[in-house]
């Protein structure tokens, strides 16, 4: 079952991280992938993730994309500014070109953590499986192939606080540290999901 594994989740990178960046050319079906890809572009060329629009003081600030709002003049992100933080941090450090294929990246990396996560919690053997029906999954792989999309960015850095916390009763100050990270990127993704994940938190914490 492990070479099985390895192999979806190569076929998963290879589909997701190089296949459709190069065959959507940066072309998105959603207002938020569109705007999350430009205000990522746009904070890791300038640092900024707001833009000015001449045109807004002629109509009271009321031109602006879906996704998008206007803040005394500038256009900003709406709601989920997280993604394009991180991601725009990301193509600073790296390059431009390296934005469309986070997604993907970011989801192989955090993939033993769902493993490890589902084996803290049910054993080796469903751990296993579980991570072989997630890699088969539709959904799954639709949003990993979102290259902007939040939502499997937020799922990402949960599963990875969630293992940290059950892992161990006795957690360490480095485990403390990743997991207050975790948990502050995918509310940085995510800010609408604070209550509920706060919840659950500390049900795991209990």
């Amino acid at each position: 079952m492990s070479r099985i594994i390895a192999v979806i989740a190569i076929l998963f990178f290879l589909t997701s991280a190089v296949y459709l960046p190069f065959s959507v050319n940066n072309k998105f079906n959603t207002p938020d992938e569109t705007a999350n890809y430009f205000f990522a572009k746009l904070f890791a060329e300038t640092g900024q993730l707001k833009i000015i629009e001449p045109l807004e003081k002629l109509v009271d600030n009321a031109i602006h994309p879906r996704s998008i709002n206007v803040l005394s003049g500038f256009l900003v992100p709406e709601g989920f500014w997280g993604l394009p933080l991180i991601y725009g941090a990301i193509g600073r450090l790296s390059s431009i070109n390296f934005l469309p294929y986070l997604t993907a990246v970011l989801t192989i990396l955090s993939l033993p953590f769902y493993f490890l996560f589902f084996k803290t919690i049910f054993g080796h053997k469903i751990a296993r499986l579980s991570l072989l029906l997630l890699l088969i999954n539709p959904v799954f792989w639709y949003n990993a192939s979102r290259n902007f999309y939040h939502n499997l960015l937020f799922v990402n850095f949960l599963v990875i606080l969630l293992y940290l916390i059950v892992s161990n009763r006795s957690l360490t100050l480095a485990r403390y540290i990743i997991a207050g990270i975790s948990l502050g990127l995918a509310l940085l993704v995510r800010p609408s999901e604070t209550l509920w994940l706060m919840a659950l938190v500390g049900v795991f914490f209990f």
